[in-house]
């Protein structure tokens, strides 16, 4: 039986860790979702948004025996408390609303430990500009747009999950991108995550 299974919205979130001969994952299939495994976890790229992570989680439920789900990945600052210090800072996820019409439900979530909080609001688009930034920060601290399908789906089939967020951008000058693509090396840091 898999323990866990670790959702990421793209390869470039967590592809140093994947490839990685000391965490020894091996890729098991491309389609409907690229599938990573080593003997005590699997780790899934559901696609960037909300419907490819909802959907991952759906098909991943029916796929493994699974215990919980974690989704790591990248997140933007929408509240102001962050700034450049910040970026490459681990949040273990407590609270997750969405800013979309019609996905009212709050999720409530317990932390890994280990890292600072923070609440996240998910947006099906990215928050690239400072009116963006300011609307997500009505319901969360960071923003993403993939948390709170993830959360969602993970009632649906009740499973339990965890969401930890790397800082990735303060202001829609970062260069998100780059900003994605450097912290991702860190990953490897949280050995006792992947293994």
């Amino acid at each position: 039986m898999k323990k866990g299974v670790i959702f990421a919205a793209a390869i470039s979130e967590v592809g140093g860790v994947l490839n990685s001969p000391k965490f020894g994952y091996r890729r098991v299939s491309e389609k409907p979702f690229e599938v990573w495994e080593n003997p005590k976890k699997v780790a899934v790229i559901t696609g960037i948004g909300l419907a490819n992570a909802a959907t991952a989680l759906a098909w991943a439920a029916g796929e493994y025996d699974f215990d919980f789900a974690v989704n790591i990945g990248a997140a933007g600052a929408a509240s102001g408390k962050f700034g450049a210090a910040d970026v490459g800072a681990y949040f273990d996820i407590t609270r997750i609303a969405c800013v979309e019409p019609y996905c009212e439900t709050v999720y409530e979530l317990d932390a890994l430990g280990g890292a600072r909080t923070a609440t996240l609001a998910t947006s099906s688009r990215p928050a690239s500009t400072a009116a963006q930034r300011a609307r997500a920060a009505g319901f969360g601290e960071l923003v993403d747009m993939e948390g709170w399908a993830l959360a969602r789906a993970a009632e649906a089939f009740s499973k339990k999950l965890f969401v930890r967020k790397i800082l990735t951008d303060f202001s829609p000058e970062c260069d998100i991108k780059a900003g994605i693509l450097s912290v991702c090396a860190a990953l490897g840091e949280l050995e006792n995550f992947w293994i």
